[in-house]
């Protein structure tokens, strides 16, 4: 109850010592961790309250299915917001799995499973991005071992493409993928410019 009132009165440093007061009263009790938990989310800190929010989950079970639906929720929460996204994702699936079971006991399965897409998402672009970043890092270490810096396009050639007529000359110049490709395609375009 102190706990409680040192919470709703924002002293979230008070709220914690007495959510442990209360926990070290009555260990086996998931309702302690679960409110410890929520405290230091408030007070933004965010990896003790997944501390406490596992140290709940591991008490809760389905003897108390409105607990458990809050304390899958706030586990998954908190490792999204961590960018665990691994572990959000097995989170979020578990949370659906016990919201489907038990939605009268105050959980929504819809919560879960739109979740889980986005944490699905997240993950597909970060691989993306790893794609993307390897390439970026092999072009930088093909260009290093070339010995050149990254190629510059002369001014004439650049003036050259864009007075060309042929779109696709132009084109073919903007969208070079290797720094190599792009420094042998402005010559290329500059040399069809001159032609055209």
């Amino acid at each position: 109850v102190k706990g409680n009132e040192r919470y709703v009165a924002k002293d979230f440093p008070g709220a914690v010592d007495q959510y442990r007061k209360g926990i070290q009263l009555n260990p086996k009790n998931a309702l302690g961790p679960y409110l410890l938990g929520e405290a230091h989310l408030a007070a933004n800190n965010v990896s003790e309250a997944e501390a406490a929010f596992k140290q709940a989950e591991e008490l809760t079970d389905s003897r108390n299915p409105s607990l458990r639906s809050r304390v899958l929720f706030v586990v998954a929460d908190v490792y999204e917001r961590q960018k665990k996204w691994p572990e959000a994702k097995a989170a979020w699936q578990t949370y659906s799995e016990h919201a489907s079971k038990y939605a009268d006991a105050g959980a929504f399965p819809q919560s879960g499973a739109t979740r889980l897409e986005a944490v699905e998402a997240v993950l597909k672009l970060e691989a993306q991005y790893a794609e993307v970043r390897a390439r970026i890092a092999a072009e930088k270490l093909a260009a290093a071992d070339a010995g050149s810096s990254a190629p510059t396009k002369p001014a004439a050639a650049a003036r050259a493409v864009a007075r060309s007529p042929g779109w696709r000359v132009t084109k073919y110049c903007i969208v070079a993928r290797s720094r190599a490709a792009r420094a042998a395609s402005w010559a290329a375009c500059a040399a069809a410019a001159a032609a055209a």
